[in-house]
């Protein structure tokens, strides 16, 4: 096996898709078997498109700047939206370099679908969002203290029941809310638990 057969078994097997086009134009010029099975094109059909019609038309305008910011060799990572054959979006981060292929200056780009991944994280965004709110909803004093027993937080509730403010609180230890008689006792009895 030459190397170029080693290249393009990488290349065609690659578990992303991957994309050629030609830095001109932005024809494209190549694609895997993994693009042809994402976006829903035949290898004839995409080889018709340019790369600016795999962003909806609200991209166009964002992705241009991008592509003229690549032309000048400043390239980021940037999240997209891209759309399959049957109009589907999805998002998506794409990672390009510069090539030459067949003697075309061109730019290979992978693209990682990222739709699960941020719905994942919208998920656990709202589900934190819940749980902070059931904290700071909650009659019980909830608060939370680090290794020295300094307050680093204090829900609505314990703020209300020592008359002390949030900011206030953020800077005590839990030893100055307790009577001067219990000190020692209260004292003791954290660092066993700790």
């Amino acid at each position: 096996m030459t190397q170029q057969d080693n290249l393009n078994v990488l290349f065609d097997k690659h578990p992303f898709p991957i994309l050629v086009y030609e830095c001109s134009s932005l024809k494209i010029l190549s694609v895997n078997d993994i693009a042809i099975d994402k976006y829903g094109y035949s290898k004839s059909n995409f080889l018709t498109k340019t790369i600016l019609d795999l962003h909806p038309e609200t991209e166009l305008k964002q992705l241009q700047k991008h592509l003229n910011n690549v032309k000048k060799g400043h390239s980021e990572e940037l999240e997209w939206t891209h759309v399959d054959s049957q109009s589907n979006e999805f998002k998506v981060i794409v990672r390009g370099n510069d090539l030459v292929f067949n003697s075309i200056e061109s730019r290979m780009v992978v693209v990682e679908d990222i739709t699960e991944k941020r719905i994942l994280e919208l998920e656990k965004e709202k589900q934190k969002r819940q749980y902070q709110d059931l904290i700071e909803s909650s009659s019980d004093i909830i608060y939370r203290i680090n290794e020295q027993g300094n307050f680093e937080y204090v829900n609505p509730a314990g703020v209300k029941l020592t008359g002390y403010s949030q900011k206030k609180m953020l800077k005590m230890n839990f030893i100055d809310l307790i009577a001067p008689r219990y000190k020692k006792r209260v004292n003791n009895f954290y660092l066993f638990q700790f």
